[in-house]
């Protein structure tokens, strides 16, 4: 579905190296002087990442060592350690909206102790774009390891951020990272559809080297038959993960009337609605409530947030009433929902708009 903010894609996984022509990631090899709280050159963070390679210490706070041999990933030379979700690095870049990217990485769960702590637990890395999270990797189980791991997305707007930290309370090293143009820039599932009363949809997700398909009901064939309205998503494991989702609405297409003559031209009564992609609703009075930012022209409205399988956890018709992340005064779990907005205008235009948002204590 081409009109959410993201779409993760499937395409085949390129060898990592120390060569990616075209990357449009500045120093996707993290080269860089070794040292505590270095952030190699060409990305910003947050917190204090260190640099690192596999000869000799372990570059950070002192009194920290390895818990055994740290290993040169394929891309050789120096890399990123981040620890926990607090310390982050990023680049923000310049896209084509509509046009679809690959980003490539590696990754390795590091084994780091001190007299009083010790950190080796499998960990993974959180992907996020710009502030909503996309994606976590599988952890890796072996300390200094590396994995290789790829996705794809369609951005939706010039300029993004891409962000990157680890996924639990550990170390985690980066290395490699490779952001190319993918020539694969169609939507799975296809765009949302609208279909006549009791006709149905088949959804084929079937792809090259898919090793799994989760759908939003947890069934697991590669093809899916949609026989009512809803939002329908699709999680795709294989040499590389990605997902889709479409949202399918019925009409009654019987005694459908004559076409009416083209309405005169409307006015230009521009309506302006700005939906944020992440709120905190922990009750301490900043952000605690989902709704929209900037209404203007806006008139009826009605909105929907769902989960990723798609049941109804919120529905309101008036936009300046936002969601507590509750259903039945009980909390909801942090993570990524889907937002549905139809509204008119003060021209009575009907608007349909669908996005994520992420949840966050």
């Amino acid at each position: 579905m081409k009109t959410l903010s993201t779409i993760l894609l499937f395409f085949s996984f390129l060898d990592l190296s120390a060569q990616c022509p075209g990357n449009m990631l500045a120093n996707g090899s993290f080269t860089s002087q070794l040292g505590e709280a270095i952030t190699a050159a060409g990305w910003t963070s947050m917190s204090t990442p260190d640099v690192n390679d596999d000869n000799g210490i372990l570059n950070t706070t002192q009194g920290y060592t390895w818990t055994g041999t740290p290993v040169a990933s394929s891309d050789g030379g120096t890399w990123q350690n981040l620890f926990s979700e607090s310390e982050v690095i990023s680049q923000t870049l310049n896209v084509t909206p509509g046009q679809s990217y690959r980003l490539q990485f590696e990754y390795a769960a590091q084994g780091i102790q001190s007299s009083d702590f010790i950190f080796t637990d499998p960990v993974g890395v959180n992907i996020y774009l710009d502030d909503a999270l996309l994606h976590t990797t599988p952890n890796d189980l072996t300390q200094f390891s590396w994995e290789s791991y790829c996705y794809a997305f369609i951005p939706q707007s010039n300029q993004i951020t891409l962000k990157f930290s680890a996924s639990g309370v550990a170390y985690v090293a980066i290395d490699g990272m490779c952001l190319l143009p993918n020539s694969n820039d169609a939507a799975i599932l296809g765009n949302d559809t609208t279909l006549c009363l009791g006709e149905t949809l088949v959804l084929d997700a079937t792809t090259p080297d898919a090793t799994a398909y989760l759908w939003q009901d947890n069934t697991t064939n590669p093809v899916y038959t949609v026989i009512q309205a809803g939002v329908y998503y699709v999680d795709i494991t294989g040499s590389c993960t990605y997902n889709d989702t479409i949202r399918v609405t019925y009409t009654d297409c019987g005694n459908e009337p004559e076409p009416e003559p083209e309405p005169e031209p409307e006015p230009d009564l521009t309506s302006e609605l700005e939906m944020p992609n992440i709120f905190s609703p922990d009750n301490d009075g900043v952000n605690d409530f989902f709704h929209a930012k900037k209404l203007v022209n806006v008139n009826q409205a009605r909105l929907q947030i769902l989960n990723r399988w798609g049941d109804v956890m919120y529905v309101t018709d008036n936009l300046q009433v936002g969601w507590n992340g509750k259903v039945g005064g009980a909390d909801c779990s942090e993570g990524t929902y889907f937002w549905i907005l139809d509204y008119t205008d003060s021209a009575n235009r009907q608007t349909v708009l669908h996005g994520f948002l992420q949840l966050v204590r």
